[in-house]
């Protein structure tokens, strides 16, 4: 089977990450993020 990555590949339409927004706290935004990842049941390397 032959696929070309370009087929499956998306633009980023995601928000933007300012400066300011950035907590005290980098760990606190990492666990948001992996929340969400985790919530959107997204296709993974392991699938």
């Amino acid at each position: 089977m032959t696929r070309d990555i370009a087929d499956i590949r998306r633009d980023y339409e995601g928000g933007r990450l300012e400066e300011g927004q950035v907590p005290d706290q980098p760990l606190s935004l990492f666990d948001e993020w992996l929340a969400l990842a985790l919530e959107s049941e997204g296709t993974t390397a392991m699938s």
